[in-house]
């Protein structure tokens, strides 16, 4: 935490403190599991996870990955995907108790609800985590949703607070948790809707989407394209009922640690349903307007009504959303400029000044970011570049 946050104060003069923090936060991470605190799993993830986020912050991807999937190991490890679960599945034994991790499997009885509600939390927010950079890091998905997936029984989680209350059903039980979100089998637990289980779905419909973007082919065997349009379709379908379901972000206090949660849900899954549409837009109209709806509709999200300095930008994944959005807004640009005689010809008014301000807009959060990072900088970079070539090839 010490390490997080003082890299985020921004205080770059002292890089040899920041040096210093994270040598020691290594090493004391590395530590954890072998120690004797009946909660060492959930620290030795949120460790990882903290350490994973701070190295994505800083550009160190192939470090971020590392500690991401060393806290995902040991979520699997400790059988955290199968808390109150309804099945006897062991789940992946062979990590259960090894040299790396060492016995974890048999966790201690959760004291309270709140330690039980850690447990669950910890393990959806690392699933979470490691969805998304999966997608925004170009890692391989299939193993994420495709293959352990089908795995997770765990409940959906609620909100601390929740836990705080007591409100976690004594006789809840869990069972394929994420099939079951895919298939539109509603679990109908309590924590269904919460701001955390929400952000969690909407990073499985991302995963989801990228990987059937990946092996659409406009060669495909026939037998195959039959199979890809009944997925293509049953995705679209739960991914534009699962959008139109988000709370409007106006009806959320800005202000509020809330807030994070549900802008980072609707941004997730608008660039879920741009990433699903990718490769139909220049063949077919309805994916070109759905895409182009929902980089305008997540441009329309920040106008107004966040600061800059708002910290609810301050996630590292965030660049890499904006990335997809703003190459979105771009392309119709391009495209208007293209068709501009055509469509003022038949009475069409041109769109480009419009989808300007809206790509200035995503274009204004990335060089304002509270937390800029090498990645950040990178790809707000290749944005302008892409943009500079629109504008010049317009003229």
């Amino acid at each position: 935490m010490f390490l997080v946050g003082f890299h985020l104060s921004g205080l770059n003069e002292a890089q040899q403190q920041e040096q210093a923090l994270l040598s020691r936060a290594l090493v004391d991470a590395a530590s954890i599991l072998s120690s004797s605190h009946r909660d060492r799993v959930v620290q030795a993830i949120q460790a990882e996870v903290l350490l994973a986020g701070y190295f994505f912050c800083t550009g160190r991807i192939l470090e971020g990955k590392y500690h991401l999937h060393a806290a995902l190991s040991i979520t699997i490890a400790a059988k955290l995907h199968k808390l109150r679960s309804q099945n006897a599945d062991p789940g992946f034994p062979e990590l259960a108790s090894s040299a790396i991790f060492g016995d974890i499997s048999q966790l201690d009885f959760p004291l309270d609800q709140i330690a039980e509600g850690e447990r669950i939390n910890a393990f959806w927010t690392t699933f979470t985590m490691s969805n998304c950079w999966a997608v925004a890091a170009d890692s391989p998905q299939n193993f994420i949703v495709e293959s352990f997936g089908p795995t997770v029984d765990t409940p959906w989680p609620l909100d601390m607070v929740a836990y705080e209350q007591g409100l976690l059903p004594f006789n809840l039980l869990g069972r394929e948790t994420v099939t079951r979100f895919l298939e539109r089998r509603s679990s109908f637990t309590i924590g269904e809707n919460s701001l955390i289980a929400m952000y969690a779905k909407s990073s499985i419909l991302l995963v989801r989407a990228a990987g059937l973007s990946a092996i659409h082919r406009t060669d495909m065997w026939q037998q195959r394209a039959e199979v890809f349009a009944v997925e293509f379709a049953a995705l679209d379908d739960l991914l534009s009922s699962f959008n139109l379901s988000l709370i409007p972000l106006s009806q959320i206090d800005s202000s509020s640690e809330d807030f994070s949660f549900a802008f980072a849900t609707h941004l997730t899954t608008k660039v879920a349903i741009i990433t699903l549409h990718s490769k139909l837009r220049e063949n077919s109209a309805e994916s070109s307007e759905k895409a182009l709806s929902a980089a305008e509709a997540c441009a329309d999200s920040i106008a107004g009504s966040i600061s800059s300095e708002s910290p609810t930008l301050a996630n590292p994944l965030l660049s890499a959303l904006w990335m997809t959005v703003g190459q979105v807004l771009i392309e119709e640009i391009r495209r208007d400029g293209a068709e501009r005689r055509f469509r003022e010809s038949i009475g069409i008014p041109p769109r480009a000044d419009i989808l300007n301000t809206k790509l200035q807009q995503v274009l204004t959060v990335m060089r304002y970011t509270p937390a800029h990072s090498p990645l950040n900088d990178y790809m707000f970079s290749q944005l302008q570049e892409l943009y500079r070539g629109t504008d010049q090839a317009s003229r």
